[in-house]
This record gives C-alpha cells, structure tokens and sequence, in this order.
C-alpha cells in the first residue's frame, strides 16, 4: 500500500521495566489525516487521567514500538503489530475521534488550513487530552485539546450548578451535592433504587461520565442505571443503560462512554434501579467529560518555522432525535433550579414526588410466577431444540429451507436437529449492532443473537437480526405519530425509548419491543407485545426470554 494516510490498528502487549513476559494491551487505533497525506512515523498522546503514551512505526509500518506512562506514574514498555489498515476516508466523529476546521499564524496573521481529522483510540475509553505527531515527510504537530469549560479541562464537572437525588442520608451529610465536590465525601441513599439530577448552567455535549466507587461495602455500589439528557425537565432521551456492573476496588473511577450521536443538554439524570446486594446505595464521585470544542496548538513543516496551530470542531448537523417523558413511577424534580446553588442545597436539598424507580415485584409477594424464559446461550439452544415442532408452519419452512425459497433458510444442522431460528450473529456484528444503536443489548436478547440472528415466524411475527433492529421511531415514524396525533402519551413515551425487534409477517400489525427507560436488576429490559389494531394496551414481559417462551406456550 503506498505511503499514505491510513487508519492503523494495531495489536499491543505491554511489559513492565524488570518483567521478562509480555501482557496482552488493549486494541489500538491511529488515525491522523492533517492534510498532509503522509503515513505517521511517530505519535504520542495523553488522556485526562494523565496516562502518556508514545509510538514510533516501523519503517514498514507493520510494527510499533514505544512506552506507556499510567496515571499513577507506573512505568510500561508497549509494542504493537499490524492487524488492519483502511485507506478509506474515516468517519472519525462516528468512532469517537475529532475533526477541526484548523488555522496557522503567520506573518500575515491567521490564515485557514486544512482540516484535521484525528482518532487515537487505547481502549480505555477516556478522552484525549493531548496529541502530537510526525509524519514520513518530517512535518510534525502538537495540540492541546480544550472543552467548552472556562477552563478548557475535559471534565466539566466544576460546571454543575445543582444536584438533586430522590433519596440521601442529610443527617450525616452524605448528600447528592457531595458527588461533584471534588473530595472523598459521598453521597448515601437508604434503598437500592433511587435517582439523581445534575444541571449546567447551559447545554454541554457529554461524550463520557466516570463513577468512583465509596470507600465502604461492595455490595452499595450500583449495578444498573440508565442515563437520560433533557433540556427542559420535561422531555428526556436515553443516552446510556447499564447492567451488572461493579467496581474492582474501593475508590476506583471507572469512564462510561455514551455512544449516542451527540447532543447538548443542560439536565442530564441516573436512573438507578440496582445496588450490588444491599438495600442501600453509596457513591463518592459522577464526573461528567464534555466533547472537546478545539484545540490549541503548533505546526512544524520539514524545512520551515513552526507556527501556532488552533482549531475549532467541526458543527456537525444536530440529529433529529425524538424526546419522550420519563418512564412512569420514576421520581421528578418537582421545586425550581433557579434559586438554589450547590451550598443551599446541602442544607436545604430539594423535593421529589413519585413511587421511586420500578420494584422487581410488587403486591403479594406470594404469588406463583411463571418459570423464567431462556437467558444464556446453552438456555436458547435447548429452547429452540425443544419448540422446533412448536408452529404450524414449521415443517414447510424447513421445506423451504433446503431449496432456497426461504428468505432466511435453515442450516443443514437446523434441519436435521428440528432446531427453528437462524444461524447465530457473530460476537462482532452484536457489537456493530450495539456501536450502531449506542447501547448495549439487554443479556437475554444478546444471547439469543448469538444463538440464532432472529426466527423466521414466531407466532404471527418474524424476529429481525442484529443488522435490522433499530429505535421505534426510526423504523415506524408513521405510527408514533399517528398515535401521537391521537393523544396516547404514556404509549409514545415508551415507544420513543423503547427498540423494534420484529418485523409484522403478513400484515397482522404486531410488534415486539425492548424498553431502554426500564431496567431490571440484572440488566434486563422490560419487553412489550404490542397489538395497536386489537386495543392498543402494551403487554408487558419481564425481559425478552420470557416474552419468547409466552409467545411459543401460546402457539404451541
């Protein structure tokens, strides 16, 4: 391949300064396209923990050898080897990079330059903070990136005005307002559900938030959580869910990316709905890391002065995203923001009304529950091994299967073992899937991608692939708004946060849906059937496994 620029992914292990062995790293992605069209010789950058890392690139570029500091100072030798290379031009801001409208300054003053398109990814998932390179030509550059904080710091935290939470323990001043102080304080809610509130002064592009764990019990940290970005209190869009997560160590900050397209909110809120194990909840620290809005900088071409070097990101057009209420029963901030400041707020925190986020069970606890539905792999194989004669039609698509006609056909093995659905998603188009839709798949639907990439008719509806699903409002905008214009707004609420899984076979007019706004415990969404010809009501499942084990018990 010439040399050109390229996107490099690189293969790493590292090593530290008296090891013999090397330790597997974390996949690395290069991109820097300057204007320049010469492949990198070097490169280096920092992120906003303070870990520096710097690359050399073999004349070959097949090969990368340099060091890698921690933020904690520790020491760390890393080489790389070649695993891809594109030559296609990048969607950088899709893949979490940067793009600038770029000037130099000369004796004539500032001038404009090519545009800079820039991805470093160290799969830590923390943004960049510093970069500098040179290419196979000599010319060499460094900039410093900035946020839209007065201090141009990636961590727009100082930002905050006003934190609210549904619960907080005021008696030994463990309040929402400590989460962005800075100090090891934190923030005490006595249940394992509650909800928290933060707002900027205007809106802020959000890329990433970081949770440190309390210094305390496991067991209070949160396991599941869904992000929410407002910009009027009223009308709320999902930016992240999570579930099952835990922090290794007391203390420790962990980033979560948020891979929503991006867009600016002044009201962004934590829904959670799980601690680890206890009936209470702890945390010391949210930390909120804004997009960054340029850069400051230099530019050394070979054979000339340096110059200084700035930029400002490229607008991207803001995407038309639908908002939607909350998910009913979560609390609400019901007092104004105007009149309180972070100091007020320790002493007199603000009010909140509602039932708090959903309960795993509500009434007679006594109550026979039906036998969960399918949740791992080793589950869905067995599922789907034992309903393989579970529908009518199940002979004729197998027919159909072994001479093409099917727009799905089974596998020789799928015949043979009378196993319905299709040939499983790869883990990386489960992973497309999720990059595409900036969550990640509830754990009873992702396992059963991986076992079959959705089920040609069950019932009267066909189960899409990880390729097909999408958001409600992108794959039937005509319906919401038909039900919008009829005035339905707890349906187009959750229709708005919720994921279309099926596609309607035959014109039967039903769906399946995934709903983001509410998540279980361990990770689970709620999962609907819903059938607007036959009275329009959403009948609710606890999670995706026992929607499909509902589905095949009443076709069967």
């Amino acid at each position: 391949m010439p040399d050109e620029v390229s996107a490099f992914t690189f293969r790493t292990w590292l090593r530290a300064g008296n090891a013999e062995e090397w330790e597997p790293g974390h996949r690395l992605l290069l991109y820097v396209d300057d204007g320049g069209n010469a492949a990198p010789q070097a490169v280096s950058w920092g992120t906003v923990d303070g870990a520096q890392s710097s690359l050399a690139l073999s004349r070959d570029l097949a090969r990368c050898s340099g060091h890698h500091v921690t933020a904690a100072g520790d020491v760390r030798e890393i080489r790389g080897e070649l695993q891809d290379r594109a030559s296609d031009p990048l969607d950088v801001e899709r893949a979490g990079g940067h793009e600038f409208d770029t000037e130099t300054e000369g004796t004539a003053g500032w001038r404009p330059a090519d545009r800079l398109r820039l991805l470093i990814d160290d799969g830590t998932e923390l943004p960049l903070r510093r970069a500098a390179w040179r290419d196979r030509a000599g010319n060499a550059a460094s900039v410093a990136l900035r946020s839209p904080s007065p201090s141009g710091n990636a961590d727009v935290t100082d930002m905050v005005t006003t934190v609210w939470a549904s619960a907080e323990h005021r008696a030994a001043d463990e309040v929402a307002a400590n989460l962005v102080d800075g100090t090891h304080s934190t923030w005490f809610a006595p249940r394992k559900e509650a909800s928290l509130e933060f707002r900027f002064p205007r809106p802020v592009v959000i890329d990433q938030y970081v949770l440190t764990s309390a210094g305390d019990a496991p067991d209070r940290d949160p396991r599941s959580w869904v992000v929410h970005g407002s910009t009027d209190g009223r009308l709320w869009r999902v930016l992240d869910s999570r579930g099952g997560e835990s922090f290794a160590d007391r203390h420790e900050s962990r980033p979560y990316r948020i891979y929503v397209e991006p867009r600016a909110y002044d009201r962004y809120r934590f829904d959670i709905h799980a601690s680890n194990g206890s009936p209470h909840l702890r945390l010391q620290d949210v930390r909120f890391l804004a997009q960054s809005s340029g850069f400051t900088g230099y530019r050394h071409p070979a054979g000339h002065d340096p110059v200084a070097y700035r930029g400002r990101r490229v607008a991207q057009e803001p995407p038309a995203v639908r908002m939607g209420p909350l998910p009913e029963g979560l609390p609400t901030v019901t007092e104004s923001y105007s009149a309180r400041d972070l100091a007020r707020q320790r002493a007199e925190p603000m009010s909140a009304s509602g039932a708090g986020p959903r309960k795993e069970s509500e009434g007679d606890e006594t109550a026979p529950r039906p036998e969960p539905g399918p949740s791992t792999v080793a589950e869905w194989r067995a599922f789907l091994s034992d309903c393989g004669s579970a529908f009518p039609d199940a002979d004729r698509l197998r027919e159909a299967g072994s001479d093409g006609r099917a727009k799905h056909p089974l596998s020789q093995t799928q015949r043979e073992t009378r196993r319905p659905g299709r040939e499983p998603a790869s883990e990386e188009a489960v992973l497309a899937a999720e990059a595409r839709l900036g969550v990640r798949l509830p754990p009873a639907y992702r396992n059963f991608l991986l076992t079959s990439n959705g089920w040609t008719t069950i019932g009267r509806l066909d189960l899409l692939g990880a390729e097909e699903i999408g958001w409600f409002p992108d794959l039937d905008p005509g319906l919401l708004e038909a039900w919008e214009s009829a005035g339905f707004p707890d349906v187009t609420g959750t229709l708005e946060r919720s994921l279309l899984i099926t596609n309607d076979d035959g014109g039967s007019g039903g769906h399946w849906l995934l709903d983001s706004g509410r998540v279980a415990e361990d990770g689970e969404w709620i999962a609907y059937e819903w059938w607007p010809g036959e009275g329009g009501d959403l009948e609710e499942h606890d999670n995706f496994g026992d929607l499909v084990a509902h589905a095949v018990e009443a076709s069967s």
